[in-house]
């Protein structure tokens, strides 16, 4: 393989491993800390 093919293949996994860290972060914000106010955009 080269390293374009492996930098297309990693790319949609990295893409997917922001869209869960950062639903999981948002949800940890809303969720674990009831002390906080959920921030509204």
């Amino acid at each position: 393989m080269t390293s374009e093919q492996i930098i297309l293949l990693l790319m949609p996994a990295v893409a997917l491993a922001f869209v869960v860290a950062f639903v999981f972060w948002q949800s940890w914000l809303d969720g674990v800390l009831p002390n906080q106010k959920p921030k509204k955009k």
